[in-house]
């Protein structure tokens, strides 16, 4: 299993109403069974202190 979001360098999935930098809020574990179309984190608009995640297979 990998995950998609601490494997590449995204930044994270916090947005800026969270306090506390450095921390991962979110995982995306995937495996080789499954192929990935696509990975995205959505940075705007902010509405939580989590970013959406997008995954498509």
């Amino acid at each position: 299993m990998k995950d998609l979001v601490t494997c590449q360098d995204t930044g994270g999935t916090r947005t800026t109403l969270y306090k506390k930098p450095g921390r991962f809020a979110d995982y995306m574990l995937v495996n080789d069974a499954v192929p990935v179309n696509s990975f995205e984190i959505i940075r705007d608009p902010e509405v939580s202190d989590h970013c959406p995640l997008i995954l498509e297979i």
